[in-house]
Formats: C-alpha cells, structure tokens, sequence
C-alpha cells in the first residue's frame, strides 16, 4: 500500500468536467501525492518485504496511510468513510 507517491502521474492526470467537490478533492490528493514519499523510498519498503522470510500480507508506506489502515482495523467502515471523505471532501 505505497500510500502517497510523489510520481509524474498526478502532472499526468486529467481532470474533466466541473464538480467543485470533485476538483477539491483532487486538488488535496495531488498536494498529498507531491508532498508523498519517493518512489526509490517506496520500492525500498517493497526489496525489504520481499527478503523476508514471511512478509506481510501488507504493508503501508507513509504517514496518512498508515494512519487510513489503522483506523480501517480499529473502527466501524461507516465512521472510516467519514474521516476519509472530511480529508478529501
């Protein structure tokens, strides 16, 4: 789960049509994705979980999505959604 990735793909992305929650939304993904993890810190993580003997099923990369997968063990879906739509909405 690389979580934020600063990667050419957010210049790359399209946005089409005109929803304000929409572009809001992406516009806070796309500073996220910018202000993210390298790749090269990214593929680090994955060469790690590789070697080892019995990785784990999976593993986030970076501080709001470990804090997302943390949440999504701990509480109700309804209340996780919540939260994810108070971040991007």
């Amino acid at each position: 789960m690389p979580g934020d990735t600063k990667t050419g793909f957010t210049a790359s992305r399209i946005c089409e049509g005109e929803n304000k929650r929409a572009e809001r939304s992406v516009k806070k993904m796309e500073h996220d994705e910018q202000h993210g993890k390298s790749p090269e810190y990214v593929a680090k993580i994955i060469c790690k979980q590789i070697k080892r003997k019995k990785p784990p099923l999976r593993v986030s990369v970076g501080g709001l999505s470990k804090f997302e997968v943390f949440l999504a063990k701990t509480l109700p879906v309804r209340f996780v959604n919540f939260v994810v739509s108070k971040i991007y909405g």
